[in-house]
């Protein structure tokens, strides 16, 4: 007999991720630095009576009691292979922790050293010195720019191409000569297409000319409806128009989650728990559970509890553990940096580290989100080793060694025959570096090189001057 409704029942197979409570908490404290785990480890032993702090773990034979899970840093305590100790190395280079467990970095700080490790040097090192010196208060750039050329006895165009290179940095919007290339750098990062982004110019624009216009009247202006309006809108608050502010006078405490130090020529890497507290189930409750003279209830509120804490001592320690891999793929990778210097920092990207440690990209990138190393150059964040670039057979290009290639590329150029934007990205094969023309187009830009036919055209024009 025919349903009559038409109702049908279908089994259908199908694939669906379930983020579990264990996973949950974690890919939270996978994100965690040190300073963030010593608030959630003083905030779990408050919620859970069955975890207690001990002091005694470095007594406990670690062998007998497999069963037994604790997170601790002290002595040489390792769990399934893993250090998750810091501890001093026979008496050589001894790390103070008063020198560096608080800063007061400066915005003029947190860009210089940026540039460190740009690549940057000499006359453009010092034009990009000198722009970052000049920001007021809130992050922008308000020289004239014919003044620094003329100071720095270069043309316009390369001051503005190295003040590009600065807008690179961060915080996102850093540089901007106004409200509108403020935003529009800030948004440029976002996958936005362009038609949204000069619409939002078109704002900004009217804006300016009169900040006291009502929305009413932009919105008729530019012919816009009230949803995409406010759409737009909700796309522009979610750019800082002074990014420069959020480095005023507030100290900045850092804490190193890690120690990367030299020993004869020799980097190592050891993770810093200094002041975590060694925690551990309570033996009595574990005991307790296994009674039969307790009623239901009580058991399985303590049973929960032991499981809850099972899962966060385990979360620590999966923390520790991909910690300490993504440290040392690190300095694996950029081991020219630590033993020579700056200069000798490679382009680097996530999947480069997930290849050499062995995690997935987003669990790397948990990893270095907001956590820093302790250095014999200093303390730096974990992901401003994470610096753009290609890579050739004969080792690594960055983004402003190859807009120098291009520069060049097109200054030797036939002046009657420019090269295009495809033709530019052949040459740049040479090199061994294999980049889209849409990219070359995209670094041209930012070096303000105008396109083939308007560089025909300049220099059709000179010609007929000079000729005439």
């Amino acid at each position: 007999m025919r349903n009559k409704l038409g109702l049908n029942l279908n089994i259908k197979p199908q694939q669906k991720l379930i983020i579990t409570p264990q996973m949950r908490l974690s890919l939270s404290v996978l994100q965690m630095n040190i300073s963030d785990i010593l608030l959630e480890i003083n905030s779990t032993l408050q919620s859970n009576p069955l975890l207690e702090e001990s002091y005694d773990i470095k007594n406990i034979d670690y062998k007998k009691n497999k069963n037994e899970i604790y997170y601790s840093n002290l002595g040489d305590f390792n769990y399934k292979g893993v250090k998750t100790s810091y501890s001093k190395n026979d008496g050589e280079n001894e790390y103070n922790y008063e020198n560096f467990v608080s800063s007061k970095q400066s915005l003029e700080e947190h860009l210089l050293f940026q540039l460190n490790i740009s690549g940057l040097k000499g006359s453009c090192k010092e034009i990009a010195e000198y722009i970052i010196g000049n920001l007021d208060d809130n992050g922008f750039f308000k020289l004239d720019i014919s003044s620094v050329a003329q100071y720095f006895k270069v043309s316009e165009d390369e001051v503005v191409r190295i003040l590009r290179i600065v807008q690179d940095f961060d915080p996102p919007g850093i540089a901007s000569r106004n409200l509108k290339e403020c935003i529009l750098n800030q948004l440029g990062e976002l996958n936005i297409s362009q038609k949204i982004l000069k619409d939002i110019e078109k704002i900004i624009d009217l804006y300016e000319s009169n900040p006291y216009l009502r929305e009413s009247d932009i919105i008729e202006k530019l012919n816009l409806t009230d949803s995409y309006y406010n759409y737009l809108k909700n796309i522009i608050n979610k750019a800082d128009p002074k990014p420069g502010l959020s480095f005023g006078e507030q100290i900045k405490y850092i804490y190193p989650d890690v120690f990367i130090y030299k020993i004869n020529n020799k980097l190592h890497v050891a993770i810093n728990n200094k002041d975590i507290p060694p925690i551990r189930i309570n033996n009595y409750y574990k005991k307790l559970v296994k009674q039969d003279n307790i009623d239901e209830k009580t058991k399985e509120y303590i049973a929960e509890k032991i499981k809850n804490a099972e899962w966060f001592i385990k979360s620590l320690y999966q923390r520790d553990d991909a910690l300490v891999k993504v440290t040392k793929a690190i300095v694996d990778y950029q081991k020219d940096f630590f033993i020579k210097g700056f200069e000798y920092l490679k382009p680097m990207k996530l999947k480069d580290i997930a290849k050499i440690s062995g995690l997935h990209e987003s669990t790397v990138s948990r990893v270095v989100s907001g956590k820093y190393a302790s250095t014999m150059y200093g303390v730096i964040e974990l992901k401003m080793f994470f610096k753009k670039g290609f890579k050739t057979s004969d080792g690594s290009f960055s983004v402003d060694r190859v807009k120098e290639l291009i520069k060049n590329i097109v200054k030797s150029e036939p002046s009657n025959d420019p090269y295009s934007d495809s033709t530019i990205s052949s040459m740049l094969t040479e090199y061994g570096l294999k980049i889209a023309r849409r990219t070359v187009a995209k670094y041209r830009e930012e070096l303000n090189i105008p396109s083939k036919k308007y560089r025909r055209k300049e220099r059709s024009s000179n010609e007929c001057k000079n000729n005439c």
